[in-house]
């Protein structure tokens, strides 16, 4: 049991509220996380509002790079908490929706706003907590999340499944819930803004572009990275389909292999994941993962084909195993290749490249899906999209490994804090693991 007094004594405070923070969001998280499902099943909306919600839920990432500079420009707790409190009352709003397209506008416009807080809360990780702990305690804080997440994914399923209408106060408690963690993640203090702003290199369109260009390592990162993501957003707005036209799964049981199942299981290992990536190399770490990710896929694919949910649910515990680890990569990654004071460009290109994904990759998965039918029902239609994903995700494995035996011929194999060390230098280092009271 990872313990409150092994904490570094500055880092105690924020891993306090961070906490009892993110145990509130989760309440939300295990409703919110839905909202493919109502839409489809509660709403009926079709196939092409389903690849909009998809699209616009993420797709606005794509502009990261105007949240990253005000959060390198600003304060950085309030570009985290007024994003947020936005959020909750679109969150809300559900209450009055009766209609698919209302619903898909006020869910997508709460994921933007979810998302322009990213920046500025990967600044306050990276500030707050020390690259030799960093992992582990964001791996304990996600496991107790993770499931209250699940178990309550599974009881809004289940209400679900008995009044398809209940979203409309399910979605508005989500938003209590939401309302209450952002303020206790405002009692954070952020380190070094005492007296004034923790100002960051201007994350602008033509600095990311810049930095792509020159650091050939990050860039063979995030091009794995794009890969794979687009391989696994493509699929997303189709797993519904395969469930309910496939499968024909009923409302609960589609709760557990959307949320249940991989959130219990990213909850059971998500301690042992931080304390792993604290220790580990983050390059070949992700590389490895990314078999999982195509041992996913392919196991949906083969559920469409056989009509057995055997295989999907196999998968998806294989890659609840996994998740947390791939998780806390996503966000922890870019901390392997930046500086300190660069975390806001660094984050807001890994957001910008993940916004493009999610702009043009489901709507070209639901395309895909149509466009293939002519192979025939047995190979044709969504299934097809998910082999093409496994293929994609075996790519992206390819190229990350090679970015490994880089790493390890160069002499850089390493975990975070070493490679954050030679990135900050001395000074900063020492600044960041100093056991003080402070904020």
């Amino acid at each position: 049991m990872f313990l409150f007094h092994k904490l570094p004594l500055a880092a105690r405070p924020t891993y306090f509220h961070g906490l009892r923070a993110a145990i509130l969001m989760g309440f939300r998280a295990g409703i919110v996380g839905l909202a493919t499902l109502v839409a489809r099943k509660s709403l009926n909306a079709p196939d092409w509002q389903l690849a909009i919600l998809a699209t616009a839920s993420y797709g606005s990432m794509a502009l990261s790079f105007w949240w990253a500079r005000l959060a390198a420009e600003h304060r950085k707790m309030p570009m985290v908490v007024i994003p947020l409190l936005v959020s909750q009352v679109l969150v809300a709003s559900v209450a009055f929706v009766t209609g698919s397209m209302t619903f898909i506008v006020l869910a997508s416009l709460s994921s933007l706003a979810d998302q322009i807080s990213m920046p500025a809360s990967s600044t306050i990780t990276r500030l707050n907590y020390p690259p030799t702990h960093r992992g582990t305690i964001l791996g304990f804080i996600q496991a107790r999340t993770l499931v209250v997440t699940a178990v309550v994914s599974a009881l809004a399923g289940y209400v679900l499944r008995i009044d398809a209408a209940a979203y409309r106060y399910l979605f508005p408690a989500a938003a209590a819930f939401g309302v209450l963690g952002t303020l206790r993640y405002a009692s954070i203090r952020v380190r070094g803004e005492a007296h004034g702003v923790v100002r960051s290199e201007s994350p602008g369109l033509r600095a990311m572009l810049g930095i792509l260009r020159k650091d050939r390592r990050f860039r063979q990162y995030m091009l794995s990275f794009f890969i794979s993501g687009f391989g696994n957003i493509m699929t997303m707005p189709l797993l519904v389909l395969v469930i309910t036209d496939d499968l024909h799964m009923p409302y609960d049981r589609a709760a557990w292999v959307v949320s249940t199942i991989p959130f219990v299981l990213m909850a059971l290992t998500a301690g042992l994941w931080g304390r792993l990536i604290d220790r580990s190399n983050p390059v070949s770490s992700r590389a490895w993962m990314a078999t999982v990710g195509a041992f996913e896929c392919f196991t949906v694919f083969v559920s469409a084909v056989t009509g057995s949910a055997v295989p999907m649910y196999a998968g998806k515990v294989v890659a609840g195993l996994v998740g947390a680890g791939s998780g806390l990569l996503w966000s922890l990654g870019i901390n392997y290749f930046s500086s300190k004071r660069n975390v806001p460009l660094y984050m807001g290109i890994h957001l910008v490249l993940t916004g493009i994904r999610w702009v043009i990759a489901p709507t070209l998965g639901i395309v895909l899906a149509r466009w293939s039918m002519w192979l025939g029902p047995t190979i044709g239609g969504p299934r097809y999209v998910f082999a093409i994903a496994g293929a994609m995700w075996l790519l992206a494995g390819l190229i990350m490994y090679q970015l490994a035996l880089r790493e390890r011929a160069d002499g850089r194999f390493s975990g975070f804090a070493d490679a954050e060390a030679a990135a900050d230098g001395p000074h900063d280092h020492a600044e960041s693991g100093r056991e003080t009271p402070g904020p």
